[in-house]
């Protein structure tokens, strides 16, 4: 594990804003409750230290604590983020994925807000089956969009997948999230054709490589895909499983991965794949038609 791993996972994040340097309500992600960067078990646990333990320290932002956004901090918010890891219930309501202010006017402070920086990074699948219907011209979309709303803290990359891999920046390490670096990104995603065959598993894994090298202390992995894979040798089915496995043990906690389907049905084997991807690694998933 390296050093800034075991410097602040599992640990209190010191490096707040302030809000009043700021002049606006402090940013935080809701259920990041010990300031580590991630959403886990050590999050529910310390909301029920707040509530149980005596002499237990004042939680550093209550907001992040209401995980189910009722305008209190109860037992109910921890089982709420643990049935939402463990059992695929819902994620927290805004801010989750995206570090912000309270939308929701309640009596909860926040004495600090959480240090925002982040590593976003992009695998979109081109595929043969991504051009049938559009679907590439979607992933593209929504790739641009998320891109649109980080910080210049924040860190990217991305990497389109058929049976081999393209990569921005062409270095393949992160690279801050500048207006000019958005801009060059933007145009290199506009600019990706479809291409033939499916072979994710090698993509995802490059993914999590490129949350490892990162030098900020939230990553996530979007995965943006019909949820296919066709390697040859292998049964889409088996294939699936395999690349579900191999990339949940690479994982261990170094980044959230969550997965965007597109023109995806229900109950298919695309769909379990895509869904079950983004459970393990504390992910959301949402299909986009």
């Amino acid at each position: 594990m390296s050093t800034r791993r075991r410097r602040t996972l599992w640990t209190l994040t010191l490096v707040w804003v302030s809000a009043s340097a700021e002049g606006q309500d402090p940013r935080f992600r809701r259920g990041d409750v010990d300031h580590d960067g991630s959403r886990n078990v050590s999050d529910a646990v310390a909301v029920l230290r707040s509530l149980f333990a005596a002499g237990a320290l004042p939680l550093a932002c209550d907001d992040a604590a209401d995980v189910d956004d009722d305008g209190r901090v109860l037992v109910t918010d921890a089982v709420y983020l643990l049935s939402f890891l463990f059992r695929q219930g819902d994620p927290p309501p805004h801010p989750f994925l995206d570090c912000a202010p309270d939308p929701t006017a309640d009596e909860l402070g926040c004495a600090g807000g959480s240090n925002c920086s982040g590593g976003e990074f992009f695998v979109v699948d081109r595929s043969g089956s991504m051009q049938d219907s559009g679907e590439l011209q979607i992933a593209r979309r929504e790739v641009i969009a998320r891109l649109e709303q980080l910080s210049e803290s924040d860190v990217f990359a991305i990497i389109f997948v058929d049976r081999a891999l393209i990569r921005f920046p062409s270095a393949g390490n992160p690279i801050a999230a500048t207006p000019e670096n958005i801009a060059l990104g933007t145009e290199w995603v506009l600019a990706v054709l479809g291409g033939s065959g499916g072979c994710p598993g090698p993509a995802l894994l490059a993914g999590l490589e490129l949350a490892r090298r990162s030098d900020v202390d939230r990553d996530s992995v979007w995965y943006v895909s019909d949820g296919g894979g066709t390697c040859p040798g292998r049964s889409e089915q088996e294939y699936l499983a395999a690349t579900l496995e191999s990339v949940t043990r690479a994982n261990e906690g170094l980044a959230e991965i969550h997965c965007i389907g597109i023109g995806v049905s229900e109950r298919t084997i695309q769909d379990n794949f895509l869904r079950d991807l983004a459970q393990s690694n504390r992910g959301t998933y949402r299909r986009v038609r």
